[in-house]
């Protein structure tokens, strides 16, 4: 009898736990892109101006499809302790690049271009990430960085990449 009991209680807990599974992996965080402290959500462009909108600029932009950042001629400075990254890249691994682009933070301990996992950065463009305050960052990753093509230029007063 106690062994029909057990068997019960462990077939009721094993249906709860496949039950919340789907739950569980809805809870994952979703990739997104913050620049200047301002959302970059996905299927969206911003400007040099740091104006978000559906429309692709006539200029230099950013755009964020859900797992790539793309930068086209983008020029963004930072120089205020709101904005920790310049570039704030959370789930989001890939990273291409066109044209020339120019990614700068002046404020102490901040970062021009960071991510939370690991970076892969390719594309035919330049980028080049300075970070002046003191004991910055001008590439930062939380796991490896791989630079597949392009040229990438970092610079940090604490370390570059």
């Amino acid at each position: 009898m106690k062994k029909r009991i057990w068997s019960i209680v462990f077939i009721v807990i094993s249906l709860m736990i496949l039950c919340m599974l789907p739950e569980r992996i809805t809870l994952a965080a979703d990739p997104m892109v913050e620049i200047c402290g301002i959302d970059l959500p996905v299927g969206n462009y911003m400007d040099n101006s740091k104006i978000v909108g559906t429309t692709k600029p006539a200029g230099g932009y950013a755009y964020f499809d859900g797992s790539t950042l793309t930068l086209n001629g983008f020029e963004v400075a930072a120089n205020s302790i709101n904005n920790i990254s310049t570039i704030n890249m959370l789930d989001v691994t890939n990273l291409f690049i066109k044209g020339t682009n120019n990614i700068s933070n002046s404020y102490f301990n901040n970062t021009s271009l960071f991510s939370n996992t690991d970076l892969n950065i390719s594309g035919e463009g330049t980028l080049n990430a300075e970070s002046t305050g003191n004991n910055s960052f001008g590439i930062e990753a939380r796991g490896n960085i791989t630079i597949n093509s392009g040229i990438v230029n970092a610079s940090g007063t604490g370390v570059g990449i």
